[in-house]
């Protein structure tokens, strides 16, 4: 309580909120806070184009948090990249399949990110073909995200270096008419990631109980086949 009432005894003011290094620390915006401490942690959604000035990058908003504070600004880090939704519906045309993909792999300086890639074919094709590419992409990917670290990787993917590399190679496979990252994020232990974990160990257990009970079921029969087996041998006796 007293340290609420300290923060509203003061008056209200603006703090800049500045981009990392990697967009050359222009300002985002400005936030209204009694502390410049309060900023820590609060999340900025930027359109690409006003970083870039590229008209054309108008369909990607970037997602910032800030993690640290320097005379009076919020420092920020990248944590998010997305296509805008009516984007994505352009891209989707009839007569052509649609791969849509959502993982997580990791960087080689270790951050846990989820990527959701889009592949849309030249014409449709059959399930063997969809099946080969999904396998692809995900062991692609994977294996480009583990040789980069976080901004190396997040600069590929803005400059669409990543996107243009891959589908050269998935079309080794089928022809391909687009490829494009449409979401990554940045996570440590979202929400995502532990009902995946929560999920395979509930797997796991119920694996484990089914076969403790299939276990015991054996014991118990074979304890029943036993006791059928002594009582044979009993009325044997008592025949002689």
């Amino acid at each position: 309580m007293p340290k609420e009432r300290l923060l509203k005894s003061k008056k209200k003011q603006w703090h800049q909120i500045l981009a990392p290094k990697l967009f050359g620390n222009q300002v985002l915006g400005e936030s209204l806070v009694y502390d410049v401490n309060l900023l820590i942690g609060k999340n900025i959604k930027v359109n690409l184009m006003n970083l870039t000035k590229d008209p054309k990058r108008s369909n990607v908003n970037l997602t910032f948090k800030v993690e640290s504070v320097k005379e009076n600004k919020g420092i920020t880090k990248i944590i998010g990249y997305e296509i805008i939704p009516a984007t994505v519906k352009r891209l989707v045309k009839r007569n052509r399949n649609k791969i849509n993909l959502s993982f997580v792999c990791s960087t080689s300086d270790n951050m846990q990110i989820r990527i959701k890639p889009l592949v849309i074919t030249k014409a449709k094709t059959k399930g063997s073909v969809l099946t080969s590419l999904r396998k692809a992409i995900i062991d692609e990917l994977s294996k480009l995200v583990n040789l980069l670290n976080f901004e190396e990787f997040m600069m590929q993917v803005i400059a669409h270096k990543l996107q243009t590399n891959l589908k050269k190679q998935l079309k080794k496979i089928y022809p391909i008419k687009n490829f494009e990252i449409i979401y990554i994020k940045l996570e440590k232990e979202s929400k995502e990631v532990k009902k995946e974990t929560k999920t395979a160990a509930k797997e796991e257990k119920e694996k484990t109980k089914t076969e403790e009970k299939s276990e015991k079921t054996e014991t118990k029969k074979e304890s029943v086949e036993k006791q059928e087996v002594k009582e044979e041998k009993v009325e044997e006796v008592k025949k002689e």
